[in-house]
């Protein structure tokens, strides 16, 4: 993991430390919504290579 990562990442923790219950609920429901999507994408984009 690059030390850049590792500062974005050590950063994102400080803030999500700082949720309160719902607030840490809610973004982590949005998490999953939006890796889902982008899974999505990523499948339709294969499916689209292999159609050219």
């Amino acid at each position: 993991m690059s030390e850049e990562m590792k500062t974005d990442l050590t950063e994102f923790i400080q803030i999500v430390k700082q949720l309160d219950p719902v607030s840490f609920a809610l973004m982590q429901n949005n998490a999953k919504v939006l890796l889902a999507r982008d899974q999505l994408e990523k499948e339709r984009m294969a499916g689209m290579a292999g159609t050219i």
